[in-house]
């Protein structure tokens, strides 16, 4: 699997604008919509990763908005961080860098409160990316989610991209 990483710094974590909580409300309204059409089960990521591993805890979103139960809106990174987990079908994970020591893979994708973020804080978030991906392709998918979180909650970011082997 590809390990993402985008490293945050200057970050002020507040309440997201309307527009994007609109939009993570909206995503997940059609998401609704096509899990009537498509089971579960049959998305494309959830079942790669349910090959990987059991059940990451992204899958678990998914299942709550299948039940109709959409997601709350806690603030501008939580936002950000569930609407790329959905959107990637891929665990995705945000850390306060300065309240974590150490973590694991097998942390990451099964821990959902490992290190939470505060209000002023430096960063980083763990995007798990499979390797069919082509890295460059990967890329652009963290610039794309790093660029969205900064323009929501400031701050400047770096981004990398590792194969990590089982």
């Amino acid at each position: 699997m590809l390990v993402g990483t985008i490293k945050y710094t200057g970050v002020t974590i507040s309440d997201a604008p309307q527009m994007i909580k609109g939009r993570v409300r909206l995503y997940q309204e059609n998401l609704l919509l096509e899990m009537d059409l498509t089971p579960l089960s049959e998305r494309a990521g959830v079942k790669l990763w349910q090959h990987i591993t059991p059940e990451p805890h992204f899958i678990h979103l998914f299942k709550q908005i299948h039940r109709g139960e959409f997601l709350p809106t806690r603030n501008g990174a939580h936002d950000i961080n569930d609407f790329f987990m959905l959107q990637y079908e891929s665990p995705v994970q945000l850390f306060d860098t300065t309240k974590l020591t150490h973590y694991t893979i097998q942390d990451v994708l099964y821990t959902t409160n490992l290190a939470p973020i505060d209000s002023h804080t430096t960063a980083i978030t763990q995007v798990f990316l499979l390797k069919d991906l082509p890295k460059e392709r990967a890329l652009q998918l963290l610039a794309s989610a790093a660029k969205m979180f900064c323009q929501i909650n400031g701050g400047d970011y770096t981004i990398d991209v590792k194969e990590h082997t089982q």
